[in-house]
């Protein structure tokens, strides 16, 4: 990826088309101290590169913005460099990476939600409806019509949990987020979702995988999510043996 930036810069097409020429280096001490490091990688890397490449890149008031899917990473991130320097972040956005430096836009409302760890993070959506699709092997639309109400249980128990862990969720979240989706592409599905399907290592133990241990956690049942992760779980497993 970082040589098809730097001879061809980060190129995305589909609904947007467009090519960056960017400085990319693997050097952060190249870069020095900024004001904002926004963590674009894997769930299951951001301890590694935290621990590689933060330090050359904070000062005393550096944010760093977590993208990740799943509720984990700002916590990852806070153990390792401070919770008062973790904002965390929630991309939405449909994309795939299509090759090294190339990514498709395939539309979604393009948002950057950020906020810090003293608001506890609340529960993504589109990671909840990747879990399910990921079970069922179905797309958004699927969820939406035959497989509605288990989609919205799943939905339903995670946002007890993030109630029990002290976010304020809005009692209409659950239907609001159905509506939402529901203007959606039908025939669109996640990058976890198609990665553990696809037989790679996927984002599972910051996503579904989390979800019972977090309601363990607080004392909130998750029956839903604990048949997903349990299936999802034995099939990460394989993926990464």
């Amino acid at each position: 990826t970082l040589k098809a930036i730097r001879e061809h810069g980060l190129r995305i097409v589909g609904n947007t088309e467009v090519t960056l020429d960017v400085p990319a280096t693997d050097n952060a001490a190249e870069i020095g101290q900024v004001d904002v490091v926004l963590m674009c990688t894997k769930t299951f890397q951001v301890a590694d590169a935290a621990r590689t490449h933060l330090s050359a890149l904070m000062g005393p008031d550096t944010l760093v913005v977590t993208t990740q899917n799943g509720v984990i990473a700002p916590r990852v991130l806070a153990e390792i460099i401070g919770a008062e320097h973790v904002a965390p972040g929630v991309c939405r956005e449909w994309v795939k990476i299509v090759e090294p430096g190339l990514v498709m836009d395939l539309g979604g409302p393009r948002m950057l939600e950020v906020s810090t760890m003293d608001d506890s993070p609340n529960p993504i959506i589109d990671e909840l409806r990747a879990a399910c699709g990921a079970v069922l092997d179905v797309a958004l639309g699927d969820l939406l019509s035959t497989h509605r109400d288990i989609f919205a249980r799943c939905i339903d128990e995670t946002v007890h949990v993030a109630r029990g862990h002290g976010a304020k969720i809005a009692d209409d979240f659950v239907e609001k987020n159905l509506r939402f989706l529901a203007g959606q592409d039908p025939a669109s599905t996640t990058s976890f979702q198609r990665d553990i399907l696809a037989g790679r290592p996927s984002e599972y133990a910051a996503q579904v995988g989390a979800v019972p241990g977090l309601g363990d956690e607080v004392g909130v049942d998750t029956p839903v999510n604990d048949v997903i992760a349990a299936v999802l779980g034995r099939r990460e497993a394989a993926n990464r043996a």
